[in-house]
């Protein structure tokens, strides 16, 4: 702010907060009274998920009714520098949330890292059955949801 003497500098400082999931291309501008009196200043960056579970979507095949399928694993990843609280965990349906994997998450999804959830299929009825695993965490891509499909026979 204020005048800018000659031969002198400044320092700009600014906050990248995308919008989009991608590639962003955008411009800083800055407007004075110099014999250019407009300077422009190309920015990029990339806009990505907070959080992330993989994979999306899981088939459990054909199971006996009243019996449980194996623990199926599905990685959450969490790509900013703060841990992302976790709300709640909750599978629909015949499909139950576990631990599962090497790395159970806990109440939240460490900085920078992954940790793990389990999900298992246990059919009370014969026939298709769909549901989801949802994780509701603080993040802004929250929900998080697993796709979970399965037949009971």
């Amino acid at each position: 702010g204020g005048a800018l003497l000659a031969g002198k500098s400044c320092t700009v400082t600014v906050t990248y907060k995308p919008l989009v999931v991608g590639n962003n291309i955008d411009g800083i501008t800055v407007i004075d009274d110099a014999a250019v009196s407009t300077q422009v200043e190309n920015v990029a960056g990339s806009g990505i998920l907070a959080v992330t579970v993989s994979p999306t979507t899981i088939n459990f095949g054909s199971v006996t009714v009243g019996t449980t399928s194996s623990v199926q694993v599905v990685t959450v990843t969490n790509y900013v520098k703060t841990a992302v609280p976790i709300n709640s965990i909750v599978a629909s349906g015949d499909f139950i949330y576990t631990t599962g994997g090497g790395i159970p998450c806990g109440a939240t999804v460490p900085a920078n890292s992954i940790c793990t959830l389990g999900v298992e299929f246990s059919p009370t009825v014969t026939g298709a059955i769909s549901g989801d695993l949802t994780l509701n965490d603080a993040a802004v891509s929250s929900p998080e949801v697993v796709s979970l499909t399965g037949t009971g026979k």
